[in-house]
């Protein structure tokens, strides 16, 4: 098992792992429960790491592991994240195996933000996510994050899908 992605979400936790570094195929992927970083103690996201990485079955543990966690918009947020982890994986698989392992957090946005890959020069990107919560999110080439914010829950009407949509274009035309 080379990579583990866990992607945190107010509906479900994903569980994504390969079998190479290289490979954007999952070996095993599996779901666990919701976990939106304001809505889950420190001590639910220790259990939910653990069952992940038992779940997992190697014998190793990975490369690296990434989390897109819903609801951890701040770099103390991802901090805190990235020890809960860790210390998982020190209970799965030993203090001595795990202590040189990137482990990396950031928000759900970044994930989908980044799943086309890198941002080439010169280039904006935005994502406009509607679900449980509705959020949009931008970056240029050089950087600079275009602000957004949490738009409240299910676009279940025409309403809210009009409000996403809105503020999608206002981060599409601040952003140029």
């Amino acid at each position: 098992m080379a990579l583990v992605g866990i992607e945190c979400g107010d509906t479900r936790t994903t569980v994504a792992a390969s079998a190479a570094a290289d490979s954007t195929d999952p070996a095993v992927s599996f779901e666990l429960g919701p976990a939106n970083f304001r809505l889950t103690s420190s001590d639910q996201y220790g259990a939910l790491f653990t069952e992940a990485f038992s779940r997992l079955g190697a014998q190793q543990p990975p490369a690296a592991v990434g989390l897109a966690v819903a609801g951890a918009r701040h770099a103390a947020q991802h901090a805190e994240l990235e020890v809960m982890a860790r210390e998982a994986m020190v209970e799965v698989w030993g203090v001595k195996t795990v202590k040189n392992i990137p482990v990396r957090a950031s928000h759900d946005l970044e994930s989908a933000f980044l799943a086309p890959g890198p941002l080439q020069a010169s280039t904006t990107r935005m994502v406009c996510i509607a679900g449980t919560g509705s959020s949009c999110y931008g970056r240029t080439s050089g950087g600079m994050e275009v602000p957004w914010r949490w738009m409240g829950p299910s676009p279940r009407g025409w309403g809210q899908r009009i409000r996403v949509g809105l503020r999608a274009a206002a981060v599409a035309d601040h952003s140029s």
